[in-house]
């Protein structure tokens, strides 16, 4: 899957491009520098190391944890809530 473009490993037919893609994604969510870069409902923020950095997350989202596979389904609710608590730490309620 290296190589491959998080757009397209995200709706890849295979499971473990899914599950790469959630993984990469959870990745992004947990980096330090982004608790202070703008919200996940909008544009990622652009990361040297990130291989699409304008992914639009929220299209993805339903179809992520409706994953028909177990183990995709399970990356893709933990990558979820990473962004959740991103979420969190840059607007707390």
């Amino acid at each position: 899957m290296e190589g491959t473009p998080l757009k397209k490993r995200l709706v890849d037919k295979d499971w473990k491009g899914r599950v790469s893609a959630y993984e990469e994604l959870a990745g992004i969510a947990q980096r330090k520098e982004l608790t202070e870069a703008a919200k996940y409902g909008k544009f990622l923020p652009k990361l040297e190391s990130h291989s699409d950095p304008s992914i639009h997350l929220v299209p993805f989202l339903k179809k992520m944890v409706s994953d028909s596979y177990p183990r995709a389904q399970d990356q893709a609710l933990s990558t979820l809530l990473a962004f959740a608590e991103l979420q969190l730490q840059m607007d707390p309620l």
